[in-house]
This record gives C-alpha cells, structure tokens and sequence, in this order.
C-alpha cells in the first residue's frame, strides 16, 4: 500500500512521504512529486515568467527536496518548506537566465547586431491575444499577490493551504487575493472572476 492510501489527511500524508524521503525511500520522491508538481508548476511559471525554463526550474525543486528533506524540522510545515524551496529556485534560474541572455545580447551585438542573434524558441502554445493579455497581467502581480492568484485559481488550493504555504496568517489572504483581483482589473479593464 502507497502511503497516500492510509486514512489520513492529504498534508499528513504530504509530511510521512518527506520522512520517507529523509531516511532514503526513492518511491517516496515520486509520490509527493506526483502529489504536489501542478501547484509547483503554477507557482514556479508564474515566478520565473518564462515558459521555456519551467520544467528546469521543477528538476531543481525535486532534487532539492530529495536532499533537504532530512533537514524540514517541522514535517506539519512542509508546504510552506516546498513554496519556499520552489520559489527560491525559480528566482535563481530566472537570474541566471536574465545573466545568459545580457551575456548573448552584448556578444551577438557586437558582432554584427540583431540580425545575428539566435532566434528565440517559438511558445509550444499559441494563446489567443486576451489570454495572452491576461498571463501578462498575473504575472505583472507584485510578488505575493500574484503566488496568492496562482495557488488559488490554477492550483484551486484553499484559503488555508494557501496561508500554510506562504507562511501568512489565515486571515491575509483574502486580503491579497481581494488586492490582486482589484490589480488585474485595473489592469485588464474588466471584472476578474472570484
């Protein structure tokens, strides 16, 4: 039997697979990846903002789960441990991104200008223009407004998952979802949906 089988709770569940983990349980790491990769995902695209680094991002994230779970000292905590651990990560790849591509901009700019750039790799995605329209505008979110959107309209998780995994008290995040709908429809000129 999976340890996700046993009649507890989901963030139960969440924590023994990390101590799994700690003491060396490989099929431990799959579980939770299984378990917890789409709020991950969403988390992680919506801190990096580039579609083309996240699944860099998610090899990062696993493997630094599969080395510190040893060190989580609070297993009850652990979402807030991987919402940090992820959003780290995705801020480092997306420096060393920005860092890579100045890099390649002042070399192919000095040696022939834009003509000779390497071309950019095509969206595996074509999104309508309001679609497009609206990516750019979650991800123009200041930082904790736009995790908060993520995690509770593309990950569905609960006011309460939320706060564990930011780290907030319970009562902040309807406050930062109320101001990230008021930002996106400032910004989109339209209702935003609750």
């Amino acid at each position: 039997m999976k340890l996700s089988e046993s009649p507890t709770e989901p963030s139960d569940v969440d924590a023994r697979l990390l101590q799994a983990m700690a003491q060396g349980q490989a099929d431990a790491l799959d579980e939770f990846v299984v378990r917890n990769r789409a709020w991950i995902r969403g988390l992680v695209f919506a801190v990096c903002r580039r579609a083309h680094m996240v699944d860099d991002v998610m090899q990062h994230v696993w493997l630094s789960v599969w080395r510190r779970a040893g060190s989580l000292s609070n297993p009850e905590r652990w979402r807030s441990w991987l919402y940090t651990l992820a959003t780290r990560a995705a801020i480092d790849v997306a420096r060393a991104d920005t860092r890579h591509r100045r890099l390649l901009d002042r070399f192919f700019g000095h040696r022939g200008g834009a003509g000779h750039r390497p071309a950019r790799e095509p969206d595996k995605l074509e999104l309508s223009e309001d679609h497009q329209r609206a990516l750019r505008a979650v991800r123009a979110l200041p930082d904790p407004y736009k995790s908060a959107f993520v995690l509770r309209h593309l990950s569905e998780f609960s006011y309460r998952e939320i706060a564990d995994a930011m780290g907030l008290p319970d009562g902040s995040v309807g406050t930062l979802l109320m101001r990230a709908r008021k930002l996106l429809r400032d910004a989109l000129g339209e209702e935003v949906e609750t």
